[in-house]
Formats: structure tokens, C-alpha cells, sequence
């Protein structure tokens, strides 16, 4: 590493132009904080052939959604909402830091908690998520390739609406598909499974809307359980994901026990956001973002 003052940022053409004209906050209080600091920000594509040449160019490379693979690259990415960012250097999700360390709800100061959520809740959600739940169904957050196994899953997704269907027996079961994934025929027809199941529908319409009018989610890892989170609703995961702490896990208690305790537990939801999101991740929208991102970057081993 010749000159180590440099920072190489890697981001897709629409973000990167963006970020060039000063219309982006976050990467702008970023890029500040490293000039700050004496290091030259140079703004690259997005590409696998640029992050590959990343390893032998001088200094750090950031990427954007990418995953880091030498031990100058790190990956930077939003938390589930703005204003709140983190910077990387695992693949998976439960590898995390903030995924390897323990809640502890007595560490957070509960008016805070309840300022901050109340703050969030109000501005991205209007009157939404503040009473107490009373639905009468499931609400199942699909993502995509249904017929595989993928990493950190207990099951394939299709075999997950099986089991909901299994551990709630009385429950109505709403089946959300991910607008964005392109189905398979294949996938679209082992759907049909459920199509003749008068406890199961195919849900459609706004995310946040599903989420409240639902007793309880059910998903691999999707960020929808997350969402859920700030319209005080719990989750049963199948998948490995960051925001662990207080939903129920298949993959940790096995699917019996995960459903057994989803209505049984009172959950401290504005605490664990507050915890997460303003403890735990770099708010742009605060004083101290610059700080908190070099700080990250010097707990995984870069020099700034």
C-alpha cells in the first residue's frame, strides 16, 4: 500500500453522479470526514471488474451492497431507514456486529427510547403502529427464490407457509409476494399449493397497511419484520438476520417453541430501536455522523 491516503468509493451511476453534485447527505458527510483527514476521495463505477482491481490500487476501498474481499474493502449500506448507515466488513448479515452483541433493555434510557420511536413513527408513518395489535392473521413476507434453501435458512420459503399453516391452526394466513422479484413459473406454480386453502390469501397494497392490520409476521429475514418493529409488531424468523434480539427464531428455538411464544412475551419495541438504530448505526441526520464514521472504520482495522 504505497499511499494509504486515499479512499476509493465504489457506487452505481445514478448514486455516484449524485453523490459528485453534492446531492447526497450521508456520502457527503462521509467524503468530508476522510478529507478531513488528509485522504484523496476518488468516486469509481460500481462494477465487478473495478472492485477487483480494488485490491491493488493504493488505500481503502469502500464499497456500496457489496460484499468486502481483501482487507482494505469494507462495505457501507443503509440500515432498513434514513437517516441510519453502517459500514461493514462481513458478508452476512448475523455477522454483524451489532448482531454478536447482547440487548439489554435496563442500558437504555426508556424516555429516550420512547422520544426517539415516537419521532420515527410519527414521521414515516403518520397515525400508524402506535395502538396495540389486534389482528387476526398471519402475515407472511415472501422474498424470492421460493424453492431453494438459501443460506442461513431453516427451510425453502414454500416450506415455511407450510409450517405456518402447521404451528397456527387457526389464523388466517396472508401471503405477501416481494413486488420486485421476478417469480419463475416454477415458483408461481408450487404457489398454487395454497390457492385452494380457504385459511390462505395472496396479499397486495401498501407494506405498512399489511403490517397493521396483522397479528404477527412471519418471514425469512426480510426487512419487513423490521418495519414491523416501529408498528409494535412481532415476528417468527426462519432466516438469519442482524435485528435478531427480540423476535422469535426458528433457526435458535426451533419452529414449535418460536410459535408458541410469539403472543407471549412483552417486547420493549422503542427500546430495541433506539438501541439499534441510534446506538448502533451511524445517524446522518445527527451531529457526530463524521466522527462515528471514521470510528467504524477504525474498529475494522483502517487507519484514519
Amino acid at each position: 500500500m504505497a499511499d494509504n491516503r486515499q479512499l476509493s468509493i465504489y457506487l452505481n451511476d445514478g448514486l455516484r453522479q449524485d453523490v459528485a453534485d453534492g446531492r447526497h447527505n450521508f456520502f457527503g458527510i462521509l467524503i468530508g470526514a476522510f478529507e478531513s483527514r488528509g485522504f484523496k476521495v476518488s468516486l469509481r463505477p460500481n462494477t465487478e471488474d473495478e472492485r477487483l482491481e480494488s485490491e491493488g490500487r493504493d488505500g481503502y476501498s469502500l464499497f456500496h451492497l457489496e460484499t468486502p474481499f481483501h482487507n482494505r474493502a469494507l462495505d457501507v449500506r443503509l440500515a432498513y431507514m434514513y437517516p441510519f448507515w453502517r459500514i461493514e466488513s462481513a458478508q452476512w448479515r448475523e455477522e454483524y456486529r451489532v448482531a454478536q452483541k447482547t440487548f439489554d433493555p435496563t442500558e437504555v434510557n426508556e424516555d429516550d427510547a420512547r422520544k426517539f420511536t415516537r419521532f420515527w413513527r410519527k414521521k414515516l408513518l403518520g397515525n400508524m403502529g402506535a395502538a396495540s395489535k389486534h389482528g387476526s392473521h398471519v402475515l407472511v413476507a415472501m422474498q424470492g427464490r421460493l424453492l431453494d434453501q438459501r443460506h442461513g435458512q431453516a427451510m425453502t420459503p414454500i416450506a415455511m407457509i407450510r409450517e405456518v399453516l402447521v404451528q397456527d391452526r387457526f389464523r388466517q394466513v396472508v401471503v405477501k409476494l416481494h413486488p420486485k422479484e421476478p417469480y419463475t413459473n416454477a415458483e408461481l406454480a408450487a404457489l398454487e399449493e395454497f390457492e385452494n386453502n380457504p385459511r390462505v390469501e395472496f396479499g397486495s397494497g401498501d407494506i405498512h397497511t399489511l403490517i397493521e392490520d396483522c397479528d404477527y409476521i412471519v418471514t425469512q429475514n426480510s426487512s419487513v419484520a423490521f418495519k414491523g418493529l416501529l408498528q409494535n409488531t412481532p415476528a417468527v424468523l426462519f432466516g438469519e438476520v442482524d435485528f435478531h434480539h427480540i423476535l422469535e427464531s426458528v433457526n435458535r428455538d426451533g419452529a414449535a417453541r418460536a410459535f408458541r411464544n410469539i403472543r407471549s412475551k412483552r417486547i420493549p419495541y422503542a427500546k430495541y430501536l433506539y438501541w439499534f438504530l441510534q446506538m448502533n448505526t451511524i445517524n446522518a441526520g445527527r451531529e457526530g455522523a463524521a466522527e462515528k464514521i471514521l470510528n467504524n472504520c477504525r474498529e475494522l482495522g483502517w487507519e484514519v
